[in-house]
């Protein structure tokens, strides 16, 4: 396939193979005047809640932003000042908007207008308070159940909203104008954003590899108490999950599109039941893929005299059911 013609396909490749995060980006001419300073209250009060002796309660402002990266120097240019991860965190709307100006999160609420949407907030501050305001969205529209977690009665709803919202936050790639969507349906809460894939389809518990795709975000969300660990939210999702939903277990679904689609009921729980048996089509393609699996579309088509869309449908749900994932580059599928 020729891409050459194709910038934004040539951007995406190009941040497949780089070994930078588009987070480093740096902003010389950004200055404290240009950030919100005024949030450093808020993270310092979320700082001690989480850890009383954090080094971050005895420093300045501008010490707090320089040791959690926010601030540096590229030592290959002499290029010095706050960067991306900076303005995200803590920058003023309308200087968000000129560093990143494909930055939004479409939250939407859809149970009676499926057409469109029962209601709808675009999000487009920092992050710390896009946090907050998606949090209430999800509070909004969705019943609260409440368990006993290490005996304390903790609400389920609010530690998959961290996760899924912490997810499309946290670890999306912010050089894409793709906007990030978190929906709220009458039996599912789905999220998707861009990401640079690792690897690519279903993410199971037992087997998932976590990287960071943007580590300085990660890191200070982790410090505010609104993240954990690498990898904890996969292990938190097919956790609480069940709980919530009566069974159900959560789809997360890794592409150049970062999908995540919870159950919140027992209604959702059983349809995903009904829709993880392959047919007999789908299951006749997953035995040609173990017998080769260096297997191309045409062979399938022609095997089967079946369309190309087809082929690509039904590859897509062998991987969300089989937990199969195909890599693009060497043509390979793993089993």
């Amino acid at each position: 396939m020729d891409i050459t013609d194709s910038p934004i396909q040539l951007q995406n490749m190009y941040n497949r193979k780089s070994n930078t995060y588009v987070e480093h980006k740096i902003f010389p001419y950004v200055s404290l005047d240009d950030l919100r300073l005024d949030l450093m209250n808020k993270v310092r009060n979320l700082v001690k809640s989480r850890k009383p002796d954090h080094d971050w309660l005895q420093m300045s402002d501008q010490d707090i932003l320089k040791s959690a990266g926010l601030w540096e120097k590229d030592f290959s240019s002499g290029v010095q000042g706050y960067n991306l991860a900076g303005v995200l965190l803590f920058g003023k709307d309308e200087v968000i908007r000129s560093c990143c100006p494909g930055y939004i999160t479409d939250a939407i609420y859809r149970v009676e207008n499926l057409d469109r949407y029962d209601d709808r907030l675009q999000v487009a501050t920092n992050l710390i308070e896009s946090y907050e305001l998606l949090m209430e969205f999800v509070a909004k529209h969705t019943s609260d159940k409440f368990f006993l977690v290490d005996n304390v009665n903790t609400s389920i709803r609010d530690l998959i909203a961290r996760e899924v919202i912490g997810n499309i936050l946290v670890h999306r790639d912010f050089s894409s104008a793709y906007p990030a969507k978190l929906i709220v349906e009458r039996d599912w809460l789905k999220t998707e954003n861009w990401c640079v894939p690792r690897r690519h389809g279903n993410i199971m518990s037992d087997e998932f590899t976590p990287y960071p795709k943007n580590p300085l975000i990660q890191q200070f969300f982790a410090n505010i108490g609104r993240t954990d660990t690498i990898g904890s939210g996969v292990r938190n999702l097919y956790k609480y999950t069940p709980i919530y939903s009566e069974g159900g277990k959560p789809e997360l679904f890794e592409d150049d599109v970062f999908k995540i689609s919870i159950p919140l009921n027992k209604i959702a729980a059983e349809s995903v039941k009904e829709s993880k048996t392959l047919s007999k089509r789908e299951q006749k393609i997953y035995d040609m893929i173990c017998e080769n699996i260096h297997l191309s579309v045409e062979q399938v088509m022609a095997e089967l005299d079946i369309s190309r869309a087809t082929v690509f449908r039904d590859y897509a749900k062998i991987k969300r059911i089989t937990g199969a994932s195909y890599d693009k580059n060497t043509s390979t599928w793993t089993l």
